[in-house]
């Protein structure tokens, strides 16, 4: 059956790379006629770890399947494994005989593999007809990659023993990296923006200035890390939903005095 095979494989293999591809926003994504490919990471102990099978059945390609469709029919997708290292992937093609009847025409031309963010592509039929897919970006395609400070929980990094804990900003907070390996993210603590990777790089956000958190007839102030609202003499605020109500406790008393 296979008459061709193709394997593309990175040639930095540095374990210590921050990156790691996104498996909730990239696909592995085969386009072609009776193509198998299979995608491969070599830290998982396994040389290929997943993979799909596109078919072509008829000399008609327009007679079965769409635009944007991409199910089997001349493309497949399938989702990456979690924690896939940016630096040490391989990608694989086996083509199988272009002398078939059930597709000839279609395998003279190109069969792709490509690990690529999914919201940037969309399935034409000419993909396998022509070289429109290949040419579009110059044999290039984008993918989102996820980073994490390495080898470190959050638990152990904020001992800080070697001195190189990365949330320098005071009002920054650590997140376990959710990437599939060991390692960690940070953040600005809530009611702060900017950069927690720089001391004071975590800003206060004044909410007040971002639309409008108050009920219309209260005031909204700025509180560092937070906000409170007022509300005018006679009514209080109510937390539950963010509308200013009369003040029973108030309009007792005044009864009672007068």
């Amino acid at each position: 059956m296979v008459n061709e095979t193709t394997t593309v494989r990175s040639d930095d293999t540095d374990r210590n790379s921050p990156f790691r591809f996104s498996e909730t926003r990239n696909k592995f994504t085969v386009i072609g006629c009776n193509t198998l490919g299979l995608i491969g990471n070599n830290n998982s102990g396994s040389e290929y770890q997943s993979g799909c099978f596109t078919y072509c059945a008829t000399t008609t390609l327009s007679a079965q399947t769409d635009d944007n469709s991409c199910s089997g029919m001349g493309c497949c997708q399938t989702p990456i494994p979690k924690g896939m290292d940016f630096n040490v992937v391989a990608l694989r093609v086996i083509k199988g005989d272009n002398t078939s009847q059930t597709w000839k025409g279609f395998g003279e031309q190109c069969s792709y593999a490509v690990l690529m963010e999914t919201a940037a592509f969309s399935f034409r039929t000419q993909y396998i007809t022509t070289r429109e897919f290949s040419e579009m970006a110059a044999v290039r395609a984008p993918a989102v990659l996820d980073w994490s400070v390495r080898n470190e929980t959050c638990e152990v990094a904020k001992r800080n023993l070697s001195g190189s804990y990365a949330c320098l900003s005071a009002n920054s907070r650590c997140a376990d990296s959710t990437s599939g390996s060991a390692g960690y993210v940070c953040n600005c603590s809530q009611g702060y923006e900017g950069n927690p990777y720089l001391p004071d790089g975590c800003k206060d956000v004044d909410e007040c200035n971002q639309g409008r958190p108050c009920p219309s007839d209260g005031v909204c102030h700025n509180t560092v890390g937070g906000y409170r609202c007022s509300c005018p003499i006679g009514r209080k605020y109510s937390h539950s939903n963010n509308t200013c109500v009369p003040d029973a406790g108030l309009i007792i008393g005044n009864s009672l005095s007068s």
